[in-house]
């Protein structure tokens, strides 16, 4: 099966969920920052294809398992696909220009990548990089929700 970044576009603006969060590192002992694209769909055969698909293409993982009422009322069994490091970058400068309603979170997920180009490790991490990661991850926050926002394309 083959991705074109359009088609991966629409399902990032619709069922995508890009972020850049703050997680703890019980090793070291801080926090870090991350990113990440995740897609989260009813598990059907031509899913699990979709996803398959997007792991060769891409890499990250993808996982599916019965979900309780918790998370899905009717008990569906759901499938998720999530992309981190490298794979969440080159998803990102796939889809970002054809997204519709989350560029801003895709440019954020990239700034942050960029920021760890310098290889600094927890202990020699610069002070400002630490400033503009939590800049990122307080613009993401100030992001949150706002897809929910309908648009019209004007026909």
């Amino acid at each position: 099966m083959k991705i074109s970044p359009q088609y991966l576009a629409g399902v990032a603006d619709s069922d995508g969920s890009f972020t850049y969060g703050k997680k703890w590192s019980g090793q070291r002992g801080k926090h870090y920052f991350a990113g990440q694209f995740q897609i989260t769909w009813k598990k059907t055969p031509e899913s699990v294809d979709f996803f398959e698909a997007l792991v060769e293409k891409y890499g990250g993982s993808y996982f599916g398992d019965k979900t309780t009422k918790t998370y899905n009322r009717n008990g569906t069994d759901i499938i998720k696909y999530c992309a981190t490091g490298e794979a969440v970058v080159k998803i990102c400068k796939d889809v970002l220009p054809y997204l519709i309603l989350k560029p801003e979170r895709a440019q954020i997920v990239l700034d942050g990548a960029k920021l760890k180009e310098g290889n600094w490790g927890v202990k020699g991490k610069p002070q400002h990089i630490w400033d503009e990661e939590d800049r990122l991850y307080q613009l993401m926050k100030q992001q949150h929700g706002k897809e929910k926002t309908c648009y019209s394309l004007g026909r």
